[in-house]
């Protein structure tokens, strides 16, 4: 239901002066007013709504008497609920006492329509010029839709100055109509937080016809003079110790914060757009992201796709590989499609060397070509039934990883296939509005087609230096499963590249220590880790994922890590937590992989009911830096915007949107780029967020 209050003195007509403003189809009065286009673009502006109820304020003098009566026989004409207000103690405005109990009387009609009304509009056009002012004000202190007025020519005609019920019912001519003209005094006005504040004012405890003094004026006014006290307190109460967000939130009205904090993401399954609607809009950091596993099923085509021509010529002088290809296009016809999962019974791997002769990764990539306009025939190849989200739950980590066969190094081996990667990174990191990302790569994994590592480093900065929307930093990889010598490979390769590479230093931030933990315990790569240390270099490392706690003790304390990869069994030792706490050590969770490689319970998935419960939530009721990130986001079949919302889904009750913003600060602050850049991104991001907020 749609309110209109007004004051009303001793001119009745205003009342339909302003209906057949807010309500033209039901009061056409302005029909034929010159102005009357203008009219209808300003409730299309400001969007009024047609009014179902008009409250009018009067006194009780003779004069008004008898225009009030008009007024309730215009009313009846009209079939329209006009309902008055006046206190029997106000005969005129003459004392200051009874301006007093006007303005209190203003206040509790406008508080009591504002807690009825879906929109509310307030009208200063009626009556003295001190209950126009009560009724602006009014609109100040609890909020409104819309103030309107009407204002009148000096050569008002004699019809409109005193008019009769039966007057003011069909269309005014263009003359008389041209007379007085509506207008809008100002848009949206929201409530003054202090009403809100406990006890929070409501109209029950100042019903409008009480015959009471002026306590709603009372109230109002003393909350007024203490307001700066009144809402620190406030928002100390509603954040208690909690300093861990965009310290601008801290500023905002405490029922805004109370909205923050009580507003669910990832709790109704039926807001699930919405959720991600809003997600999308935030500004969000990528701190955990591994360059071989961003590609979709659609995107590795599209990479492959790079080598096309390459891939063309090989037909054409190798009779074997052409002759496979044809093979491979034929399997993806409909009626052959089931013969294609053996192609990949074994391991995508095998593809690579299939045909001595043909360069990487041109075998990869000319099998995904096969695929092009069946993308999601590929996909259901790769996947079959891990499609299914309950089917892609604890799988472990060799199968996890055996999804990437088919990218990764197994398609990045070439300079153009390593630049189509880029491109598709950029533009999945603009679309989910990533400010900044950290890119994980071990560039001596993708050199077998003839590349140098040095050059693998230079091509993907090359690329990536053009992005507009995300600032990317590189981070090496050393995986633990592999050959020492190519663990001791990538860290040379960052020692040679760090000494007198000026241009290369400012964009690698950090060094990472990957792979399956029981391959090797971080405590045995101290000594090999040693020159990074000396260097001062930031250090991730991958711990506690599936892998006993003692794992990420040897991380922090072997290693000297800045940040953990995942951290899942951090929880299974309160003395190491707190560790964690006084050294700030960052912890980066990636709630699909986790799900899909360890196994956490979802509580908008059924059948993983007796899973164990993500240890997000209590992690961050714990004060830990928790960041969340993507991992792998092509073989996880997610994205950052998705992240969030998963790590909502896997959390009892989800995460508040509070706890999301405390997600993203953590990130910004976790993020391994200098101090300078570090909070250049971070203030902006609180920018963005306290626009978002506003709009």
């Amino acid at each position: 239901m749609n309110i209109l209050v007004t004051t009303m003195g001793t001119t009745w007509a205003v009342v339909p002066e302003l209906l057949a403003f807010t309500n033209p189809e039901q009061l056409p009065l302005y029909a034929n007013h010159p102005r009357a286009a203008d009219f209808a673009a300003w409730r299309t502006e400001y969007d009024i709504q047609p009014v179902a109820e008009v409250w009018v304020i009067t006194t009780n003098g003779q004069r008004v008497l008898a225009e009030r009566a008009k007024l309730e026989i215009w009313a009846d004409l009209v079939g329209f609920k006009v309902t008055q207000y006046s206190d029997p103690r106000l005969l005129e405005l003459g004392t200051v006492e009874e301006c007093r109990l006007m303005s209190d009387l203003v206040y509790r009609v406008v508080l009591a329509a504002r807690e009825s009304a879906d929109h509310l509009y307030l009208s200063l056009a009626g009556g003295r010029k001190t209950m126009s002012a009560d009724l602006q004000q009014a609109g100040n202190l609890f909020g409104c839709r819309t103030i309107l007025h009407v204002v009148d020519s000096n050569t008002l005609p004699d019809s409109l100055r005193n008019p009769q019920p039966e007057s003011l019912l069909e269309p005014l001519s263009a003359s008389v109509a041209a007379a007085v003209s509506p207008l809008i005094v100002c848009g949206r006005l929201t409530a003054n937080p202090v009403l809100d504040l406990q006890p929070p004012i409501k109209a029950v405890a100042f019903p409008v016809l009480s015959g009471e003094p002026p306590r709603l004026l009372e109230e109002t006014a003393r909350r007024l003079r203490h307001a700066a006290a009144l809402l620190c307190n406030y928002r100390r109460q509603l954040v208690g110790g909690d300093q861990t967000n965009f310290r601008a939130l801290y500023t905002l009205d405490p029922g805004e914060i109370l909205r923050l904090r009580e507003t669910r993401v990832g709790d109704r399954p039926e807001d699930r757009e919405q959720d991600i609607a809003w997600l999308r809009t935030l500004p969000k950091t990528e701190l955990h992201c591994h360059f071989g596993g961003i590609l979709s099923s659609a995107e590795m085509i599209e990479v492959a796709a790079a080598e096309a021509g390459r891939i063309g010529k090989l037909r054409s002088t190798h009779t074997d590989f052409d002759a496979w290809l044809g093979k491979i296009r034929e399997l993806t016809e409909p009626q052959n499609s089931a013969r294609l999962k053996t192609i990949l019974s074994g391991s995508g791997r095998e593809l690579r060397n299939l045909f001595p002769g043909i360069p990487e990764p041109c075998a990869v990539a000319g099998f995904l070509l096969q695929f092009r306009d069946r993308t999601e025939l590929l996909d259901q190849t790769i996947y079959g039934h891990l499609r299914s989200p309950q089917s892609f739950c604890g799988v472990g980590i060799e199968t996890y990883e055996r999804l990437g066969d088919l990218q990764g190094s197994g398609l990045l081996q070439s300079e153009a296939a390593i630049r189509a990667a880029c491109r598709v990174l950029i533009r999945q990191c603009a679309a989910a509005n990533v400010a900044y990302c950290e890119l994980r790569i071990s560039p001596c994994n993708y050199t077998r087609g003839g590349l140098e590592p040095e050059r693998v480093v230079q091509v993907v900065l090359d690329e990536l230096e053009d992005a507009a929307e995300t600032s990317f930093r590189l981070i090496f990889i050393a995986s633990r499963h592999g050959s020492m010598d190519r663990v001791r490979q990538h860290i040379e390769l960052a020692q040679r590249l760090l000494t007198g590479n000026r241009w290369f230093a400012a964009r690698f931030v950090g060094f990472d220590l990957a792979g399956a933990e029981s391959a090797m315990a971080p405590e045995a790569l101290r000594k090999d880790f040693l020159p990074l240390m000396e260097r001062c270099l930031k250090l991730t490392i991958h711990a506690g994922e599936g892998e006993p706690v003692a794992n990420i003790w040897q991380a922090a304390y072997h290693l000297n890590a800045d940040r953990i990869g995942h951290g899942l069994t951090l929880i299974d030792q309160s003395e190491l937590l707190n560790r964690f706490l006084d050294r700030r050590i960052a912890l980066e969770l990636c709630p699909s992989s986790n799900f899909q490689i360890v196994g956490f319970r979802d509580f908008q998935l059924p059948g993983t009911e007796s899973l164990t419960e993500y240890p997000l939530r209590n992690y961050l009721d714990r004060g830990l830096s928790v960041t969340v990130n993507t991992d792998d986001p092509g073989i996880s079949r997610t994205g950052p915007v998705l992240e969030l919302y998963k790590a909502a889904c896997m959390t009892r009750g989800g995460l508040s949107r509070w706890q999301i913003l405390q997600l993203l600060r953590n990130g910004f602050r976790a993020g391994f780029a200098p101090f300078a850049e570090r909070r250049e991104l971070l203030l902006a991001a609180e920018q963005k967020i306290m626009d978002n907020l506003h709009t």
